[in-house]
């Protein structure tokens, strides 16, 4: 953890929120040419990072609610992987 990311540590992760949505097929942002592990710590982890740290501080119920609804659309098949939906 480095570049302000750590403090991601002060929260709990959930099984809904914005990154468990947006990056639920993770596997398809991975380069095949890349180290799978570089990848993660140097450009996938900090952008998950990212994005709890904008949303943890300012969470409610309801956006909480909102992720939730999102994360269940994602899983019975509304959503598709990145390389399919464009």
């Amino acid at each position: 953890f480095r570049g302000g990311n750590e403090a991601v540590l002060q929260w709990k992760p959930g099984l809904l929120g914005p990154t468990q949505v947006l990056f639920r097929h993770e596997a398809c942002f991975y380069p095949p040419s890349l180290d799978p592990l570089l990848f993660y710590r140097e450009v996938l982890f900090p952008a998950k990072a990212t994005i709890d740290l904008a949303y943890y501080p300012r969470r409610t119920i309801a956006s909480d609610l909102v992720w939730i609804m999102r994360g269940f659309r994602a899983v019975f098949g509304v959503s598709l992987p990145p390389a399919a939906s464009g």
